[in-house]
């Protein structure tokens, strides 16, 4: 590793911070040196990339002060990073800095110079950072694993990570040649015990004698799980044991992306390396009229699809909330297929994939969904690849044919010979079906292999915010055109590393991009078809410069508008801040989960619930939501058995919304402690969850800390819309 510092010279005076701020692969901060003020920008870098004696540094020949000194210092220990010193303010100005109001802090003319200087770095030296921060990651990622499983069983047992005594209810063949068992726990007074598992989560099944089989959770419903294995396992039929599985595929597949852009010889990916890292323009084309398929697309959606059509390189949607942003990336995919274009649609996660498979298939275009199809709902199988191998004479024969060596000796020749007959021959009808497909969909990180060597015209990245930047690598390396859609304002990607993201993981490729594309490349999606205008404004203000709008449809809707829904105090109001200041509902912290839960707000929560059925909701119309995991739980045993009514974190609601939202801010302590609520983008997806009516309980004197919750709290009042715990 290479450890770099540029010192300038400087008047003698105490350090002081002057903020921070985070450039596309690090981190600009303020520290002292030799009581010399100074920014400080940490990339990771590798010494193999950079030959120090002639390393250049754009944006340091002018506009600086001069420099004094360059010193080069080499370490093996791979948690240093290069560091590039430019001078802070003088240091006579922090008493001044520190009178000025609070509100949005300008950054330093020097701090904008460092990150300008990391924007600058080249291809090669970003791509090395990016991958030893997928190693840090992976550091952690691994550490926390270990942890886990050191754990005691019991501690797992209560966390839903691991399940005892499950017994095989059923066996069934699954797509593929896959093998599904059904499991069940019979034990008395347990509820749900798989309410930690998840449909495409990769899990582990042992005896506890002999070696553990992995597979793929395909289905949870209530005390049972069904699981999908590449090979039936040789497993008894009682005491079995279940748990939540371990795998690094993604990440190798991620490295191995950052190798092949590194290496590339490729045009169309060399052309979009220089272009997406800021060492090409790119480039805004012509496009013939657009007839459009969907007619109800508003103003802003259709020039984002026109936009989208004429961008020779890459164009960037920004869907906020309830904008219609998969509506939008139908309309271009289907246009791009009436171009004779090929489109490969991607997206991190398997829901959102989904769901594109779905929009696109009413859409009447030819669709393959590629990756497990255990992570496919019954409902769209029949667009896997493998149902539709499967759908053709050929894959008929085939599947008797797999019937015949599930009969043989694993391991014999006969069976090894049949077994490289039958790969083959599902390449060759794989390879058929992706070649009638107009679109190709799957998950980037379940793509890389079963797509290698293809090349497609579009690729378009739906939730590309909620993606690593190494990640998004993996299907723009595949296509000639890219497409990144998402809202830089919801959650980023979730990573385990605060280390790696501080130092840069956690901003995404869409972010990077917002920022310097230009103006052409970009849409903003403004009409928003979900929330009230109560509801939305203030998201709108604190998140999009105040420049979305709700259609008409919406504007005025409330819970009291709904079929059988009675008028009264709360379901004739959009919003409801529920303050339980000197309630006493005290946050508690539980070291099981290290989570933080409140009893106090949890039944309250319950009483607003019982409220709201009595007014004539249905459960299935209301979403819980909280921050906190323990919250969560505490909040599941609190409204009991009720499985219509979806309880669930703020994360694991990104991308949902319902008629009315509960939302259980949990924190009240005396220090007016916020946690992981300072990330506010976490609060913008928790208020924009709602369609008619959000509830927001939680604590005016803690939550004021902060100054976005106060003005929450303050329009709140001012609309009548704040009411006391004591109330309830």
């Amino acid at each position: 590793m290479i450890a770099l510092v540029l010192s300038f010279c400087l008047s003698a005076g105490p350090a002081f911070a002057i903020g921070k701020a985070y450039a596309p692969i690090g981190k600009v901060s303020v520290s002292p040196l030799k009581a010399t003020p100074r920014v400080v920008l940490s990339l990771g870098l590798s010494q193999s990339l950079i030959s120090a004696p002639s390393l250049a540094l754009p944006g340091l020949e002018t506009g600086l002060l001069p420099v004094v000194e360059t010193q080069f210092r080499f370490a093996g220990a791979a948690a240093q990073a290069k560091t590039a010193v430019v001078p802070a303010a003088n240091a006579a100005d922090a008493p001044r800095r520190k009178e000025k109001k609070k509100g949005k802090k300008k950054k330093h003319p020097l701090v904008k110079k460092a990150e300008a200087l990391a924007e600058s770095l080249s291809p090669g030296v970003r791509i090395e950072a990016l991958s030893e921060l997928l190693d840090v990651e992976n550091l952690e990622q691994q550490a926390q694993e270990r942890r886990m499983r050191e754990t005691a069983v019991e501690v797992r047992q209560q966390l839903g990570t691991t399940v005892l005594n499950l017994n095989v209810e059923a066996e069934m063949n699954g797509l593929g040649g896959a093998k599904m068992l059904s499991l069940s726990q019979n034990k008395k007074g347990v509820r749900a015990p798989f309410h930690a598992f998840s449909r495409g989560d990769l899990v582990t099944l042992t005896d506890g004698r002999g070696a553990p089989a992995d597979g793929t959770v395909a289905r949870v419903h209530g005390n049972h799980i069904d699981i999908s294995f590449e090979i039936a396992p040789e497993i008894p039929a009682t005491g079995l044991r279940l748990e939540i599985g371990e795998s690094d595929i993604t990440h190798k597949r991620m490295k191995q992306a950052l190798v092949d852009l590194a290496e590339t010889e490729d045009g169309d990916t060399k052309r979009l390396r220089a272009t997406l890292m800021g060492d090409r323009q790119a480039k805004l084309g012509k496009v013939e009229a657009v007839h459009f398929l969907n007619e109800k697309l508003d103003e802003h959606q259709r020039s984002a699809v026109v936009r989208a059509l004429a961008a020779e390189d890459v164009a960037l949607i920004h869907g906020p909330p309830g904008t219609g942003k998969t509506t939008t990336l139908v309309e271009l995919i289907v246009q791009s297929v009436r171009r004779k274009q090929s489109v490969l649609a991607t997206a991190p996660s398997n829901v959102a994939v989904n769901n594109l498979v779905e929009k696109l298939a009413e859409a009447g275009v030819r669709v393959v969904r590629v990756g497990n199809p255990a992570r496919v709902g019954a409902e769209l199988l029949e667009y896997t690849l493998d149902a539709q191998i499967e759908a053709s004479e050929e894959g008929k024969l085939l599947v008797a044919v797999r019937e015949q060596l599930a009969e043989l000796e694993p391991g014999t020749s006969e069976y090894r010979q049949k077994l490289t007959r039958i790969r083959a021959w599902e390449k060759k009808l794989k390879t058929r079906i992706l070649d009638k497909a107009d679109v190709v969909l799957g998950t980037q990180g379940g793509i890389s292999t079963i797509l290698r060597g293809r090349k497609f015209d579009v690729a378009v990245l739906d939730e590309a915010s909620q993606a690593v930047e190494p990640l998004s690598w993996i299907p723009i390396q595949l296509a000639r055109k890219v497409v990144l859609a998402g809202d830089p304002m919801q959650l980023p990607p979730t990573l385990h590393s605060m280390e790696a993201a501080d130092r840069g993981l956690a901003v995404t490729l869409m972010e990077r991009l917002i920022k310097s594309l230009p103006e052409g490349l970009t849409s903003l999606l403004r009409m928003q078809y979900r929330m009230h205008q109560h509801i939305m404004d203030f998201a709108s203000e604190e998140f999009y410069d105040g420049k979305l709008i709700a259609a008409e449809s919406v504007r005025t809707h409330l819970a009291s508008d709904l079929p059988g829904v009675q008028s009264n105090d709360l379901t004739e109001n959009p919003v409801q801040f529920i303050d339980t200041v000197g309630t006493d509902f005290d946050e508690d912290f539980d070291s099981l989960t290290q989570s933080y839960h409140n009893e106090g707000e949890a039944a309250l929560i319950g009483r607003l619930y019982q409220r709201l059925l009595d007014s004539g909701l249905r459960p299935e119309q209301i979403g819980v939501i909280t921050p906190y995991s323990s919250q969560k739980r505490l909040l599941r045993q609190t409204l009991g058995d009720e499985a219509s009514i979806e309880v669930n974190t703020v994360d694991g609601f990104q991308g949902r919304e319902k008629e009315v939202i509960l939302f259980s801010a949990v924190r009240s302590n005396r220090n007016r402690d916020l946690g992981f609520l300072r990330e506010l983008r976490r609060l913008n997806v928790a208020i924009t969850r709602p369609r008619r009516l959000l509830v927001f309980v939680g604590d005016s004197r803690t939550l004021s800390r902060h100054g976005i919750f106060k003005r929450f709290m303050d329009r709140a009042k001012a609309r009548g819309y704040s009411r006391s715990a004591f109330e309830f």
